[in-house]
């Protein structure tokens, strides 16, 4: 076999791959992402993609959904700042509470088990960690027309 037939047999298997997966795309209205944003929310990405499929919204009520979704998102942040405190004196407590009852060797095995949990989650053990390396794509700008059947 020559080496054009191989590279023509490559092309047309490489077109059929990227014309099946734009037409999979079109039919089964996927998001398209205009830029990757963090999604503390990912479930509220999932619903507004829904909400816009199966509800048919117009450019302005899916803008307005967005923005009560992002007041929303504020309002929850402001929420955190002041319970997060709190949260973290009562999680030392609680690991305190838990080593008085461990023995030195158990001690150092929960020392290295909180480490570890801890470079997964963030240096304040928060989700802080995950979402940095959790990114989502953003939803496609209002004026984007739904795809669908």
């Amino acid at each position: 076999m020559s080496l054009w037939k191989v590279i023509l047999a490559t092309l047309v298997i490489f077109v059929a791959g990227l014309g099946t997966g734009m037409l999979l795309d079109q039919r089964l209205g996927t998001l398209r992402p205009s830029s990757v944003a963090p999604a503390p929310f990912p479930q509220r990405l999932d619903l507004m993609a829904r909400m816009n499929r199966q509800l048919d919204l117009t450019p302005a009520q899916r803008e307005s959904i967005e923005q009560i979704f992002r007041e929303s998102r504020e309002r929850i942040r402001k929420l955190r700042e002041t319970v997060e405190p709190k949260v973290k004196d009562e999680t030392r407590v609680v690991r305190e509470h838990i080593r008085q009852v461990l023995t030195p060797a158990q001690i150092r095995k929960f020392d290295e088990l909180m480490e570890q949990r801890s470079r997964l989650h963030g240096p304040e053990g928060n989700r802080k960690g995950w979402r940095e390396k959790n990114r989502v794509p953003a939803l496609p700008p209002a004026d984007a027309k739904p795809s669908g059947p």
